[in-house]
């Protein structure tokens, strides 16, 4: 069943202060009360749909990552570096275009655990769709293709934390592009 608009938009009131305070605070130093106050609720309400800060981020890492991953799921195995450039403009385009997406919140200090998560869920994401495809988990295939997707999906977090939020999209898909050309560059 969906969700009510209101719920929805009570919740995406909340998430949007949560990201703000983030930039000033660590995740240990954000309290409940203060963000209620921010985002003008009651405590009764933020209660109603989390059970504290630490449960409204790792909410907000499960949707990342539910989101991320579905988008990646759309294609399949043999296009997951053709297709790169697209597959990241649109991970960007959902959670990293402005400073108050979800995505931004992996730039933050003290989110180093989100990171690991999202990173964890996308290789893993990746990773089944090469067993999906008949690619044996135990065989030296399997292994290379883990070790390059490691190596790449770093890569691209790496991307995430150095890049503001406005070159972010870009700077994806440039990672992309010279990923699925072997990284030649013109000079």
């Amino acid at each position: 069943m969906a969700e009510d608009r209101r719920v929805r938009k009570t919740k995406k009131a909340i998430q949007d202060v949560f990201c703000d305070m983030t930039k000033e605070k660590k995740l240990n130093e954000i309290t409940v009360k203060e963000l209620c106050e921010r985002a003008d609720i009651n405590k009764s309400t933020f209660y109603l749909h989390y059970r504290g800060i630490y449960d409204l981020a790792d909410s907000i890492q499960e949707i990342l990552i539910r989101d991320v991953c579905a988008i990646i799921d759309e294609y399949p195995f043999e296009e997951t570096i053709s297709k790169a450039p697209e597959i990241w403009s649109r991970i960007a385009k959902a959670h990293f275009k402005d400073s108050n997406d979800l995505g931004v919140l992996m730039r933050r200090p003290g989110m180093l655990s989100m990171v690991r998560e999202f990173e964890r869920a996308v290789i893993d994401t990746i990773m089944n769709k090469f067993v999906e495809a008949g690619i044996p988990a135990d065989s030296e295939l399997y292994f290379q293709h883990h070790r390059n997707v490691t190596f790449v999906i770093n890569g691209y977090l790496g991307v995430l934390r150095e890049f503001d939020v406005t070159e972010i999209e870009t700077a994806m898909v440039e990672v992309s592009k010279r990923l699925s050309t072997g990284f030649i560059i013109e000079i």
